[in-house]
């Protein structure tokens, strides 16, 4: 399960809204130039953040427990490495 996609883009989405703004489907060097900006506009990790707090009732750690959290999880996976 801890690898399974749960969502992807293809080049049909690109497509998609590619006729339905521009009016035309994009050319192949059109598409490359647009994937890498998708990917780096998407901010993933507030959208996970979002879906989470909407559809479950979770308390949100202190914005000090996160840092710890972070900062122990760091530290294991470097002790772990030497």
């Amino acid at each position: 399960m801890k690898n399974k996609t749960i969502y992807r883009l293809s080049v049909g989405d690109i497509q998609q809204v590619a006729k339905e703004v521009y009016g035309r489907e994009l050319t192949t060097d059109e598409i490359e130039k647009v994937i890498e900006p998708i990917g780096d506009r998407i901010s993933w990790y507030d959208v996970i953040d979002e879906a989470i707090n909407y559809s479950l009732d979770l308390k949100q750690l202190t914005k000090w427990r996160r840092m710890l959290l972070i900062f122990f999880t760091r530290k294991v996976i470097l002790i772990g490495i030497r």
